[in-house]
This record gives structure tokens, C-alpha cells and sequence, in this order.
């Protein structure tokens, strides 16, 4: 009763470390983002003419107009904005109808000038983890 203690595993001398718990979260769901648009570039071949017959058979306003914002998202050269709910059914959707084994035609990450061997594994590595986790036959 002297030394008061407390079960329950917090330590104020790991307090910087909860501090940055907030910070690490925002990272890892900002890298989750980058790789799901990624994906979805990767995949637009096959996704957009998911998403216009899943547009044409669910004729409801909200499900149109976000179809017809998410094919123009995947067609625009421009990053991908944060999805709306309507849009993330939509890809959920879309996605769960995406055949097992697909060709896939990708391409080098361009930017593979001549590199040092540990920078030239780390670039490709990258490329490699941003493929699709799903069956696909890969064409380069």
C-alpha cells in the first residue's frame, strides 16, 4: 500500500509512444489508400465494365451517379479522390465478381535507370507487394 500500482499495463514511461499512436494509425491508413488505388488503376481494365453492369442493373439515382463518378475517377489521369460510401458498395461488388484468374498486362515500374542492386530489389519488391493479392496471370 506503500507503492501504489496499477494492473492494467500502462507505464508513463511509454507515454511517447501512445503519443505517436494516433500519427502511426493516419500512416498505415494513408498507405492502405495508396495501395487500394493502385489496385484499382492495376484492375480498371476489367473493373469498369463491372461497374457499368452493375450501374445498369441497379438503376437507383445514388448507385448511378456513383458509378458514373468512380468510372470517371478510374479513367481521369488524375489521383483518386476518397470514395464515397455508394462507391465502396459499388467496388465491393464489382470486386467479389472478378474472376479468379485474370491476364493482367503490367508493366515495369518506370523508373528502373540504373540503380544500385539493394535500391533496384526495393523498387521492384514495391511493384510486386501493389499487385493484386487475387489469382492473376501476369503479362509483361
Amino acid at each position: 500500500e506503500t507503492h501504489p500500482f496499477c494492473g492494467c499495463g500502462f507505464s508513463l514511461s511509454k507515454i511517447g509512444e501512445r503519443e505517436k499512436l494516433p500519427e502511426k494509425l493516419f500512416e498505415s491508413v494513408e498507405n492502405a489508400r495508396e495501395s487500394y488505388r493502385k489496385i484499382l488503376l492495376l484492375l480498371r481494365q476489367f473493373v469498369i465494365p463491372l461497374i457499368e453492369d452493375f450501374a445498369a442493373k441497379n438503376k437507383g439515382e445514388k448507385f448511378a451517379k456513383a458509378a458514373n463518378s468512380l468510372i470517371a475517377s478510374l479513367n481521369s489521369a488524375e489521383e483518386i479522390p476518397l470514395l464515397t460510401t455508394e462507391e465502396l458498395i459499388i467496388l465491393q461488388n464489382v470486386l467479389e465478381a472478378i474472376p479468379e484468374s485474370l491476364l493482367l498486362e503490367v508493366n515495369l515500374p518506370k523508373d528502373l535507370d540504373y540503380s544500385e542492386r539493394k535500391v533496384l530489389h526495393k523498387k521492384i519488391n514495391t511493384w510486386l507487394d501493389e499487385l493484386p493479392d487475387k489469382s492473376v496471370l501476369l503479362k509483361p
